[in-house]
């Protein structure tokens, strides 16, 4: 044990108490003079302390007082970490670049100097080989020291983890709706990246009414910006999942018109992407949002200071993409510092544009996120990957990556140049955009016309990918094709008549 001091001697005892009593601890010198000593000075160069004391499993009183254990029998290697690799010494989270603290142990000291890294973030190509193409999981990289904040174990960004300080590598395409204008009682993300909010109404009061009483989230957006970026496919996605616990989770999330008109009402346990049934009807004016959870939380303090959350508008469609998606890139091993992640394409085509399983099964909020592409996506308008590094510098600053997502000329060809009566006629279709799934095989129906596609009626296409013709007759079924016989041999005739004049 060592107090958390420049001057103060340290006390060695031989303890098994799971649960040591802080006031058993006392100084002694244990007549070693300098030898044995451990001294520890907290602002050596710098105004303020740089070092703070938490809580652990097995020191569960957060003072100066620092319990050291032998990793084994007669080791004589002394830890200040749990079984769960947390130390009760850590690094304050507004620790200034640049100061300092020492370290001496008989009588040889060193210095403990808070910096930054520089990051490096990588969308690699070489992943999905020469061309990125939809279907296919795109890696995503992300080299920077400063999110390796535990050296003993491999760590994963979280939103639940973040603070306001904490940045998502996030992928953003057009213009969607997010929280970066408004709120009453949120706070904005400071960087204009992963968009993320902070609700910082702390202490819950209950009023009479609903039962149980709803978190309210005031002033999320706009129904201005919401309608000028609505489609048929309109979609409301959010994480909120830090406002719940495990004994009063979250159990239903929903969005207000500024009029208190309900927009969306969703069964959830916080995470999630529904549509907005009737995004053009939306009234101007701030749109708000109810979190409720199991049983009412009461009239004392529940919520941390800052509680991360997600609240965006997302709108698609064939000639509309507006979303944004952000990457829980996990560390790979033990103090690597090496974060890997992610990004999957689905190419919008004639059959999937207007699912609603198309969006609502994206995954927008993960280490593997899934991104919709509507058109030939290159040059300047590739998918990126931005990042607000807090550099050695001591500067935050952009750092980005961009892989082409391109689209493909499809090409449909025949199995054999010529066919006679009874032969089967194998037609493929080779075109990578309608790859939808790298882990699935995807198949297309062909419908009751013998389209490949959706048909109403004949020559009324809708989501019409492929047909065959016979002289530029489409080749539908037996009673459709007796039908326009009649046809046919009246056009027959006209050409001919036209011949003969």
């Amino acid at each position: 044990m060592s107090v958390l001091s420049g001057s103060e001697a340290v006390a060695w005892q031989n303890r098994t108490q799971a649960s040591p009593s802080v006031t058993a601890y006392e100084a002694f010198d244990n007549t070693f003079d300098d030898n044995g000593k451990l001294l520890i000075n907290n602002q050596t160069q710098g105004s303020t302390n740089i070092l703070t004391m938490v809580a652990t499993a097995d020191d569960g009183t957060a003072d100066n007082l620092i319990v050291f254990y032998e990793t084994a029998e007669n080791s004589g290697v002394f830890v200040n970490t749990d079984d769960s690799d947390n130390s009760n010494i850590e690094v304050k989270t507004d620790a200034k670049r640049g100061f300092t603290a020492t370290f001496d142990y008989n009588d040889s000291a060193q210095s403990f100097v808070v910096a930054n890294d520089f990051g490096v973030i990588n969308m690699d190509e070489t992943s999905v080989g020469d061309v990125w193409n939809s279907g296919e999981a795109l890696t995503v990289t992300l080299i920077d020291q400063d999110l390796n904040k535990n050296t003993f174990s491999d760590e994963d960004l979280s939103i639940q983890n973040t603070t306001n300080t904490h940045i998502i590598p996030t992928l953003t395409i057009g213009n969607p709706v997010s929280l970066d204008k408004y709120g009453t009682n949120i706070v904005a993300n400071s960087t204009s990246f992963s968009k993320i909010g902070y609700y910082t109404n702390s202490t819950y009061t209950k009023t009479t009414g609903n039962a149980p009483e709803p978190f309210v989230i005031k002033d999320v957006f706009d129904g201005t910006d919401v309608n000028a970026i609505d489609t048929i496919n309109t979609y409301f996605n959010y994480d909120v999942r830090s406002l719940g616990n495990s004994t009063n989770p979250i159990t239903t999330i929903k969005l207000f018109e500024s009029d208190g008109t309900l927009a969306v009402s969703e069964t959830t346990t916080g995470l999630g992407i529904v549509e907005i049934a009737a995004p053009e009807d939306i009234t101007d004016g701030h749109m708000y949002v109810e979190v409720f959870l199991t049983s009412d939380v009461g009239s004392t303090t529940y919520l941390a200071d800052s509680n991360p959350i997600i609240l965006d508008v997302f709108s698609y469609g064939n000639t509309t993409n507006n979303a944004l998606y952000r990457i829980l890139l996990e560390e790979t091993d033990e103090n690597t510092a090496e974060f890997v992640g992610s990004v999957e394409f689905t190419m919008i085509n004639q059959i999937n544009v207007d699912k609603d399983a198309t969006y609502t099964n994206l995954s927008t909020i993960d280490p593997d996120v899934d991104i919709i592409v509507h058109e030939d996506l290159t040059d300047e308008d590739s998918p990126r990957v931005n990042y607000n590094d807090l550099g050695a510098d001591g500067v935050s600053t952009q750092i980005a990556d961009q892989v082409e997502a391109p689209t493909h000329n499809g090409v449909v060809s025949f199995d054999l140049d010529n066919y006679k009566i009874g032969d089967t006629v194998v037609v493929t279709l080779d075109d990578q955009d309608m790859n939808e799934d790298s882990e699935l095989i995807d198949v297309y129906i062909t419908n009751q016309f013998d389209r490949v596609g959706d048909t109403k009626a004949v020559g009324l296409h809708t989501g019409l990918v492929l047909d065959i013709t016979f002289d530029d007759v489409a080749w539908i079924n037996t009673q459709l094709m007796m039908q326009l016989v009649p046809l046919l041999q009246q056009d027959l005739m006209v050409s001919r008549l036209q011949a003969l004049h």
